[in-house]
């Protein structure tokens, strides 16, 4: 019965905090900006509401197709592999945001972003279940928690920003958001395997059990 303290040892506890984390980051980037793009088109592009939501129906275009894609690439190159490139490539569009701002290149950019979102939340609870064997329940749904906290607090700091220090700068903002992601991945990825064998030394012994 000393398998679930194996399980938890403060490696592995380390690791489900960062994953924690990562989801919290995650859902709230996310949700802050499905929620605030359009208006901050408006502002910025001077376009109507309804074009400006295009930008929106692209971006979940763009998720649908690229969760097709999404396991195949993962399990072909590593969920650890995947996580980091597709935050890397999201930081860069985000980054490129702040100064191709045309309405064209905004609705680019959004459809990139999507196509880079669109396994993260999935991929990223195989890879967190996996780096924490064993509990399954319990760390799939300390991160569904994480992820409603961030996607109520993280876009209520985004309006409050928005609000205060306009447009251009929220385009900052999600570039600090989309660093901070990749920030994160990368520090759960070197977590994970600093552990070692320890999830397959855990899976092993709940095999034997």
């Amino acid at each position: 019965r000393h398998a679930p303290a194996a399980r938890l040892s403060a490696r592995a506890r380390l690791t489900l905090v960062v994953c924690i984390l990562f989801f919290l980051v995650y859902v709230g980037f996310e949700m802050s900006f499905i929620h605030y793009l359009p208006s901050m088109m408006v502002q910025n592009n001077g376009i109507s509401e309804s074009t400006a939501s295009l930008s929106i129906s692209l971006y979940w275009l763009a998720m649908t197709v690229g969760r097709l894609a999404a396991g195949p690439a993962a399990d072909r190159f590593g969920g650890a592999s995947y996580l980091i490139a597709m935050c890397v490539v999201n930081a860069l569009v985000f980054a490129l945001m702040i100064g191709l701002d045309g309405t064209s290149m905004t609705f680019l950019l959004a459809a990139i972003s999507g196509l880079a979102m669109s396994g993260m939340f999935s991929i990223a609870l195989v890879f967190a279940n996996r780096a924490v064997p064993g509990m399954t329940e319990r760390t799939t749904s300390l991160l569904l928690a994480a992820g409603g906290v961030g996607g109520a607090l993280m876009p209520k700091l985004t309006g409050w920003f928005l609000d205060r220090y306009a447009e251009d700068a929220t385009r900052w903002l999600f570039a600090g958001f989309g660093i901070l992601l990749l920030l994160v991945m990368i520090w759960a990825v070197v977590a994970a395997r600093k552990q070692g064998g320890q999830p397959q030394l855990a899976s092993r012994l709940a095999d034997q059990r």
